[in-house]
């Protein structure tokens, strides 16, 4: 090693082996008192550019860090593997440090500032026209030469460059605008261009049309002496040496996707209009057109494509992939294909690589299918690529199979894809709060990341750290986020509150969440993460409660309690009070009707009476007169000589005898007092058997209240007759003189 070498750092390889880097002298072996020059694939670059620091990596190679040409990888045989610069990533190329992660990718210290290389990606980027970073659209291999074309033109690369140096893109001259698709045609290279087509000739291009805007190029099947192009606006024909024939009449529709079936049948996709079947006239200048859309077993007119693979036309659409039937001229879905991409109903590209696994481009992501033995109908692995779905050209999607490889124009630059390298979809990555702050009176953080108690840190949250908050702080705001610096943008998170939400948040790239005019109680704020390859974290929890408003502390309740208490007292006397007073009301209800009722009664017993009375007084009136008739015609009988009417005269009197008895009319008189006494004389004829008929009736006229005379009348005796009976009746009923008898028998019921 030169004395007037500058070490750099040194790098423990074995136990006895160290690699020594120089400043301008490149590398050498120290191996116990020895030292020698360790060749690399490029000394003269590293001696050029400075080597300021080196590590050694965890899969053995060596990590190299350059004062002005960036980054670089060394196997240990002193090869290089990767070489990363400002052109292609780095914030500038002046290399101080190095740091390898737990998941294997690097960190760099620069000159000003730090970047971050997903060392374990298989997924490198670069920019053929370095600093402009312009939209890749095409890229192919001819000869010793990779060539991009880009938004600003084509550009060339060695394929066999390794350094920055010999990384030198060229732009072809003559290439300028945005070109649109390569193809090789006769061996040579033609470029479809937005102004006009090309051909490359050691590395110049060549307009071989005045004609504007072409997408692609295909020999034609049906007579390889032609070559078919689509433009913007329909078809062209060229002959083999690229010659531009004419303008093949018949058809005018942009065709970006075109394939030929075995047939010589030209077929062109028109995501907006439906699927064209061309048919070339023996002369080649006219097309017959036959359009298919959903009357032909297409799901939908819009969103079709056509590709080629392995000699067979599929049709990716909106609801999978379909092939189409020539024997009935209809379009059926492609069972294998669907079942092989089930999940990606819109299929944007397909692409067959030399090694025989197909390249897909959906709607939501990049994927390759690996056929275990070339066929598809073999075993066959799928390898998605999410995490570079979203950094392809909308709508212009491409990929470039080199063998297992790829490159893939991107909007910005290109994407490389190396298959050797087995990245692991789940890199470890954890998730963290940021901070925590109350919100209703301007952001006052309560929580910055980790809990401490003034002795220790603790990465979970103790029983001590559960705040309570009052109630008027019942705003919070939570700011979480990952460990993991690859594509911060594709994560995704959701989040609950347990004593709010029932059920976690839907999956969304807001790191944020904030809660207001949250209730009194206990809370447990619990957030999730997730990464684009479905890899989720296990979630972190924040406990914390807001003491309750003043209306609904315990106080507040247990005042509400009793006031609700004294309230249905309330009711409840108000209720009382009014039942009394409804029920005396029913009660002097009850007594006037029954008062009504006793009176009625009353008046009908008087009524009743009054017609008994009158009954029995004219049943009194009526003997009375008999006997004066009867006295009146005994006198004239005793009067009378003429014997004849004296015999008619004591006839009379003989009748008149007969209604004069004393009990002529009883029966009736007693069938109306039954009624108006019911059970009257049965009582006094139980209680009193000794009574006569003559004492029951005289009980009967007494009961009616009649007096003496009206008795006297109705029984035919005389006053002191009444007497004696009413006498005779006191004895049986064993009464004393200070009784009254017609109140007795009053109230007997």
């Amino acid at each position: 090693m030169p004395q007037s070498a500058e070490i750099s750092s040194i790098v423990s390889l074995k136990k006895d082996k160290n690699l020594i880097t120089t400043l301008n002298n490149g590398f050498f072996i120290q191996s116990g008192d020895h030292i020698q020059p360790w060749i690399t694939e490029d000394d003269h670059f590293f001696q050029k550019n400075g080597v300021f620091t080196a590590k050694l990596l965890s899969d053995g190679n060596i990590a190299v860090g350059t004062s002005l040409a960036g980054f670089v990888v060394l196997s240990p045989s002193g090869k290089i593997l990767l070489h990363i610069q400002r052109n292609n990533g780095l914030l500038n190329n002046t290399v101080l440090s190095i740091l390898e992660d737990n998941n294997q990718n690097i960190w760099l210290g620069l000159d000003n500032g730090i970047s971050h290389i997903e060392y374990n990606s298989p997924f490198s980027r670069f920019f053929p026209d370095a600093n402009i970073e312009s939209t890749g659209y095409a890229t192919i291999i001819k000869d010793d030469y990779i060539y991009f074309g880009t938004s600003t033109g084509v550009y060339s690369l060695p394929k066999n460059a390794k350094t920055t140096e010999q990384q030198v893109f060229k732009k072809i001259q003559g290439s300028d605008g945005q070109v649109r698709n390569f193809n090789i045609i006769n061996n040579t290279l033609v470029v479809s261009h937005h102004k006009r087509p090309l051909k490359i000739i050691n590395g110049m291009a060549y307009p071989i049309s005045l004609e504007n805007g072409y997408w692609l190029f295909q020999r034609l099947k049906q007579d390889t002496n032609f070559v078919i192009a689509g433009t913007y606006h329909g078809l062209s024909l060229f002959d083999k040496n690229l010659n531009f024939l004419h303008k093949i009449k018949g058809f005018d529709e942009s065709s970006r996707f075109l394939e030929q079936d075995k047939q010589g049948n030209i077929w062109v996709a028109h995501p907006n209009k439906g699927i064209f079947k061309l048919t070339l006239n023996n002369t080649k200048n006219q097309v017959k057109v036959t359009k298919y859309g959903q009357k032909d077993g297409l799901p939908s007119n819009l969103l079709n494509h056509v590709f080629s693979i392995s000699n067979e036309l599929l049709f990716p659409t909106i609801n999978g992939i379909y092939s189409y039937d020539p024997k009935t001229n209809h379009f059926t879905p492609n069972q294998e294909y669907n079942r092989l991409l089930s999940n990606q109903r819109r299929i944007r590209r397909l692409t067959k690589a030399d090694s025989g696994d197909i390249w897909y481009i959906s709607s939501t992501e990049i994927g390759k299918l690996m056929v275990q033995e070339k066929s598809i109908s073999k075993k066959i692995d799928i390898l998605q690529f999410p995490q570079i779905s979203d950094q392809l050209v909308d709508g212009f999607e491409c990929i470039y199979p080199i063998g297992d490889d790829a490159i893939l124009p991107a909007e910005q630059g290109f994407i490389y894809y190396d298959s050797r390298k087995k990245w692991t979809n789940q890199p470890s990555f954890g998730l963290v709060f940021s901070d925590i702050s109350l919100t209703n009176h301007g952001d006052s953080t309560i929580f910055y990341g980790n809990y401490s108690d003034g002795k220790q840190v603790f990465w979970e949250q103790p029983d001590s750290a559960i705040l309570r908050f009052p109630f008027r702080e019942n705003g919070i705001q939570f700011n979480f986020s990952t460990t993991k610096f690859i594509r911060p943008e594709k994560i995704k998170y959701r989040y609950k509150l347990e004593g709010l939400d029932s059920k976690w948040s839907i999956w969304a790239t807001k790191s944020e969440k904030e809660y207001n005019n949250l209730k009194g109680g206990k809370y447990v704020f619990s957030v999730q993460a997730m990464d684009e390859f479905g890899t989720p974290t296990q979630p972190i929890t924040y406990q914390f409660r807001i003491r309750p408003a003043w209306y609904a502390s315990t106080l507040a309740y247990i005042l509400y309690f009793l006031s609700f208490v004294g309230l249905l007292a309330l009711v409840y006397r108000i209720y009382i009070k009014k039942y009394d007073q409804q029920k005396e009301i029913v009660q002097r209800s009850e007594k006037i009707i029954d008062q009504l009722k006793h009176e009625k009664l009353e008046a009908d017993i008087r009524h009743k009476n009054r017609e008994l009375i009158s009954t029995t007084l004219h049943l009194a009136h009526k003997n009375e007169v008999f006997k004066r008739v009867k006295s009146d015609i005994d006198k004239l009988a005793k009067t009378c000589t003429d014997l004849d009417t004296k015999a008619n005269l004591k006839a009379i009197i003989k009748i008149l005898s007969t209604e004069e008895d004393a009990e002529a009319g009883w029966e009736e008189f007693v069938a109306h007092f039954n009624k108006l006494h019911t059970g009257f004389f049965d009582k006094l004829k139980s209680n009193y058997p000794e009574l006569s008929p003559k004492d029951l009736k005289m009980c009967a006229y007494l009961r009616m209240n009649l007096s003496t005379k009206e008795i006297s009348t109705l029984s035919n005796i005389t006053t002191r007759g009444v007497e004696g009976a009413r006498y005779r009746l006191r004895k049986k009923f064993g009464l004393s003189g200070e009784d009254n008898l017609v109140a007795f028998l009053m109230d007997i019921p």
